[in-house]
């Protein structure tokens, strides 16, 4: 609000974060569930009654709880993008072209207790028909390089800009495209007091390859616009490192055939040795991991 007030242009891509609310609700779903609010949202409502729009951004696309929870559908300002309807997606891993993704609740500490929840015929909506989660730090890419290069295009001068780009990754689930999951990534693994730590392909890692990718084609655009020089560029965090259990999520396929989630934990006086889909440690061992005192 402030930027705007000041005569910046503003912009939101990504994830929005706020907690997943769904405001502006009929009075008869204001004490109902979380999936019967989701559910409203995407077959009614439609529009968000406190977003984006509502926070001083002039244009945004974004996700209310980004790749992890429900709706899985995007948000053009306040209004759902729903061009082929929504669906149920439930708990499953779904194949593309580009790559697989895997809907269900992120539960974080919760995960170890996940199960394989199938949609039913009865059951409500929980995303657009057209969602596909790997892909969502492309469509946040694309979006931000059209922002860059309309400016690029515009006659005269054009106002100082304000942008905000919440990326998917490194979240859970780690199911990236395939262009970054099939390629030579490594990472250190140690599994185990004895063995050597070895070199690893695990979706973790492909993530960051997308992330790095991500914030490259950032910065050429700000620079093939004749503006990086005059940008100020935030590259921040909103957490430290995550448990064992919680980097396997995407790692594990939901299906009839894996019920529940078949996830490695390490205690905290061992969380330097890990199980081969987690990929490298974070700092966990010696600071905690996410919502611990030292955030």
């Amino acid at each position: 609000e402030s930027f705007r007030a000041a005569g910046y242009a503003t912009l939101l891509l990504g994830k929005a974060g706020i907690g997943g609310e769904v405001a502006a609700l009929p009075d008869e779903l204001r004490r109902s569930t979380e999936d019967d609010r989701v559910d409203w949202l995407l077959r009614r409502g439609r529009r968000l009654a406190d977003g984006p729009a509502q926070w001083g951004f002039d244009e945004s696309l974004s996700m209310v709880s980004g790749i992890q929870s429900p709706p899985y559908a995007w948000f053009n300002g306040s209004v759902a993008s729903l061009p082929r309807g929504s669906r149920c997606w439930g708990t499953a891993t779904h194949a593309t072209r580009t790559g697989d993704w895997v809907s269900g609740k992120f539960a974080g500490t919760g995960l170890r207790h996940r199960r394989y929840t199938p949609c039913g015929a009865g059951d409500g909506h929980d995303g657009a028909a057209d969602w596909e989660g790997h892909m969502a730090d492309a469509h946040v890419a694309q979006a931000a390089l059209g922002f860059f290069d309309r400016r690029r295009r515009a006659r005269g001068p054009q106002p100082p800009f304000f942008a905000l780009v919440a990326t998917a990754a490194v979240h859970a689930p780690f199911t990236p495209p395939d262009r970054f999951r099939d390629a030579d990534i490594r990472t250190w693994v140690a599994t185990s007091e004895v063995a050597a730590p070895r070199r690893l392909h695990v979706p973790h890692s492909s993530m960051v390859a997308e992330l790095d990718a991500v914030v490259g084609a950032l910065m050429a655009a700000l620079r093939s616009a004749g503006e990086l020089n005059e940008t100020i560029v935030v590259f921040a965090s909103d957490n430290g490192g995550l448990s064992c259990a919680t980097k396997q999520h995407g790692s594990w396929r939901p299906s009839p055939e894996t019920p529940a989630p078949p996830f490695e934990d390490v205690s905290p006086e061992r969380s330097g040795l890990q199980s081969p889909l987690c990929g490298a440690n974070s700092s966990a061992h010696l600071r905690g991991h996410k919502g611990d005192l030292y955030e």
